[in-house]
């Protein structure tokens, strides 16, 4: 898979699990693919949420991805010293 950006002044950290790397086989073909991230963190590509297949994610499955998301988060603080109180 491709990733490019036309603004990135620095190198950005990705990992991409291989969940990830085979529904994005199923659902895309590289002229959809469309990736929002913010610059100064890393990109956890995890898995894909298809909007087509599904219209919501699934009462129990989204509390494990909030604290997913704000493990994430914090331990990104964590790295770079933007400790939360």
């Amino acid at each position: 898979m491709a990733y490019t950006s036309s603004i990135l002044s620095k190198p950005l950290n990705v990992c991409e699990m291989e969940l990830f790397v085979r529904q994005a086989a199923t659902f895309w073909d590289d002229e959809e693919r469309e990736i929002y991230y913010r610059a100064d963190a890393p990109l956890y590509l995890l898995m894909i949420y298809a909007k087509s297949h599904q219209a919501e994610i699934s009462p129990d499955a989204q509390p494990a991805m909030q604290a997913l998301a704000a493990w994430l988060e914090e331990l990104h603080r964590f790295r770079t010293g933007r400790r939360t109180t």
